[in-house]
């Protein structure tokens, strides 16, 4: 069981962190707050049909893995066993350590597609009568709506029960707390299902990180306040929605632009609080974006001091430290010694670099796309965005397959995007992508604690590559060909370099001296 370096604080304030058992189910355990926890008000006029969760049902292939899980590591007791069949067990009901409530094991031999799951993974309110509740329900105004039948019926437990199932079909089962005729139930000596299929999807684990806050200007419609604060709260909506605890990398020089007012730099630096009032981490990326392996040490380095005033006052206002420093381009430098002395001298300023293992090419993507908006090509846009998920599912099967050939297994990867205009449209969807793939999201401190990140590394030279190759190289071995985006979209990209529309048209000039953000 992997459990998080450090414990966060919910919206409400409470102290948390996340597991995941052998199934991959997501385990919040969460520390009341010191005057315990408040109900809130009953509504006037409620009647509600239920007081209490007894117990939550999820599915379950692996039953000794599930029972060390949540017995061994987290005290659970078994305490009854049922089989539908009577030669097959169905179901193990798991009681928490302290009190009555209790998860459901729903064993299954053969993992249930996903759109079959919501009779299996439930929710069981407890009711005192069965024919009352079902007698309240009937009597809802909404009973109209609902299309099925409120039959109460008798379970393998001997208790009466009542099946309801939600829009999405998962099933909520009220149930009284009581058999019958008040004696328990035997328990079924039946053996376990045997595995005829796949399981659940493995169990991943990535740290989004986010780059060039609070935004890179070829990868955006408008570099206006106004606009960039739309594209940071689509960005930080959709992080809400998957819950992802993203790093942003900051160039402060991009909240300093030629010629504006006062008034334009501190809604500037508003962007990169409403990251921090969301609850997400900013990092040091230097003032300017410069090139470590063509910039004298010396001015690279008074570069990054000069990249950190802004972020750490915000971060210091909220308790915080400035931590990661992410290198520009992944330029480490082309010479050891070169590296070996910066790195010294952000370890002597208490920076821990942030790594990359999933790199990709999404400011390609994210330039034309930028520019088919700006031109109110939309249709381009959509084609751009769509093919932007494929290549990035290709991206994921490249780096899970070099992880696996590197180090016999699949490391806590560190993904890299930017704060642009394609993610605000299309990161949501993108992580779910990552999620069917089996991900987790999880923090970047989280992934820099496996042991993968200690491997050797003496990577030197022009490429700004991820650690994986940097590993790959440092071991001696050929670099694995990281995949990049189709032919039409590198031209479309090349264009817009050279001053000419992704979709043909009038030239503009170029943004040549721009250079590609890695």
């Amino acid at each position: 069981m992997e459990v998080p370096a450090r414990i966060v604080k919910d919206p409400a304030g409470r102290s948390t962190f996340t597991v995941h058992d052998p199934e991959g189910h997501s385990l919040e355990l969460v520390q009341p707050p010191r005057d315990g926890w408040r109900a809130g008000k009953m509504p006037a006029g409620a009647d509600p049909v239920s007081r209490r969760i007894l117990h939550a049902g999820i599915v379950v292939g692996d039953l000794d893995g599930a029972t060390r899980f949540y017995g061994g590591a987290l005290g659970f007791t078994e305490t009854w066993r049922g089989s539908s069949s009577g030669t097959v067990l169905s179901w193990t009901n798991m009681k928490v350590p302290e009190g009555t409530d209790y998860l459901e094991f729903m064993l299954y031999g053969e993992l249930p597609a996903p759109n079959a799951r919501g009779t299996a993974h439930h929710l069981c309110l407890e009711v005192p009568d069965i024919e009352q509740a079902r007698a309240r329900l009937e009597a809802r105004p909404h009973r109209s709506s609902y299309p099925r039948t409120l039959e109460v019926r008798l379970g393998r437990n001997r208790k009466r029960q009542l099946n309801l199932f939600d829009p999405d079909g998962t099933r909520v089962e009220l149930m009284e707390p009581d058999t019958v005729d008040g004696r328990p139930t035997p328990p079924s000596t039946a053996p376990p299902p045997q595995r005829a299929g796949p399981t659940l999807a493995p169990v991943r684990s990535v740290a989004v990180t986010f780059d060039d806050l609070p935004a890179p200007s070829a990868g955006v419609v408008s570099n206006d306040p106004a606009a960039l604060r739309e594209t940071t709260e689509k960005l930080l909506a959709a992080f809400r929605e998957h819950h992802v605890p993203v790093v942003g990398f900051v160039n402060e020089g991009k909240l300093f632009l030629e010629g504006e007012k006062p008034d334009a730099i501190e809604a500037r630096a508003a962007l990169l609080e409403m990251w921090l009032a969301a609850g997400l981490e900013l990092g040091n990326h230097t003032w300017s974006h410069p090139d470590l392996n063509t910039t004298p040490l010396e001015e690279f380095e008074a570069n990054v001091v000069r990249g950190a005033p802004v972020t750490r006052r915000l971060l210091e206002a909220g308790g915080r430290k400035l931590r990661y420093f992410r290198h520009p381009f992944l330029h480490v430098g082309l010479e050891l010694d070169k590296r070996r002395a910066f790195e010294a001298f952000l370890a002597a300023r208490g920076y821990t670099v942030a790594p990359v293992t999933i790199d990709d090419d999404d400011y390609v993507y994210a330039a034309v796309y930028a520019d088919a908006l700006r031109r109110g090509d939309r249709a381009l846009a959509s084609t751009v965005g769509e093919d932007y998920l494929r290549y990035m599912d290709t991206v994921f099967s490249f780096v899970e397959e070099v992880s696996r050939n590197l180090t016999g297994r699949e490391i806590r990867q560190v993904l890299l995007l930017h704060a642009n205009a394609l993610n605000a449209d299309y990161f949501s969807r993108l992580a779910g992508s990552m999620e069917k793939r089996g991900y987790r999201f999880i923090t970047l401190e989280e992934a820099l604690g496996d042991e993968a990140y200690g491997l050797p590394d003496s990577y030197v030279g022009r490429g700004g590559v991820s650690w994986l190759h940097h590993w790959e190289l440092s071991a001696g071995r050929k670099r694995s060909p990281s995949p990049d985006p189709p032919g039409w979209v590198m031209k479309a990209y090349e264009g817009l370099r050279d001053g000419r529309p992704a979709g043909g048209g009038t030239p503009r000039p170029t943004w040549a001296s721009v250079p590609p953000v890695v």
